[in-house]
């Protein structure tokens, strides 16, 4: 069972997450917050069996708002995952909340079970966006220049296999590692090693920069 906290100032939404929530008994809500100040607040006093896994934070608050409240979270506890939550999608608030630690960015308007899926993968070291997040990220990526270290000679450019390279390309596009293994019919373990093993050739440590390569050789359709 995975432990997560709600950070929302909004009673109505907050009660609206709770209930729609309620149905999954793989998670439990061992914390609920108004703000990132009474988070951070709260967390210092946590028994360990109730410390949070997993923070679905709400980015608008009165005050501290959510990306304080990561990059505060995140140096006093860097291996707590932090989910944004938000109604908006424009790109500086995305950005911010990846620089301030965010494991994922999320639209409101997900279903419960994406919000569950997300949280699960956080825990197992993914990275969840929502479709319309994923492009815009995509279109930071592109936009970007890939440091010196992540370049390779033409010559010398490493060889994806098929099926690696559909993989990068799905998550380009914001598919789950869930959403992944049901679509090719693979073990979220198989998904995992492929994704490592696309790492590992690219010598880079994270799918943004792995899409980056990508696309800078025009690897996909």
């Amino acid at each position: 069972m995975a432990r997560i906290a709600i950070v929302e100032d909004n009673v109505l939404l907050r009660q609206n997450l709770l209930k729609r929530l309620s149905g999954f008994p793989e998670i439990e809500v061992t914390l609920v917050s108004a703000n990132g100040q009474v988070f951070l607040d709260a967390l210092g006093q946590l028994p360990p069996a109730q410390f949070p896994q997993v923070v679905l934070m709400d980015i608008e608050m009165q005050v501290m708002d959510g990306i304080q409240a990561t990059a505060r979270a995140k140096e006093l506890y860097p291996a707590l995952h932090i989910l944004m939550l938000s109604v908006f999608d424009d790109d500086e608030r995305v950005f911010n909340a990846i620089r301030a630690g965010a494991s994922g960015y999320l639209l409101k308007e997900e279903t419960a079970a994406s919000l569950v899926a997300a949280m699960q993968g956080a825990l197992a070291g993914q990275v969840s966006m929502s479709p319309v997040i994923a492009r815009k990220t995509l279109e930071f990526v592109r936009n970007t220049p890939r440091p010196a270290a992540f370049r390779h000679p033409d010559s010398q450019a490493p060889k994806l296999s098929k099926r690696e390279l559909q993989i990068l390309e799905m998550l380009s596009k914001g598919h789950t590692y869930q959403s992944i293994s049901e679509t090719l019919f693979l073990s979220e373990y198989t998904v995992q090693t492929h994704i490592k093993n696309i790492y590992s050739k690219l010598q880079v440590n994270n799918k943004i920069s792995a899409i980056r390569i990508a696309i800078e050789r025009k690897w996909f359709k």
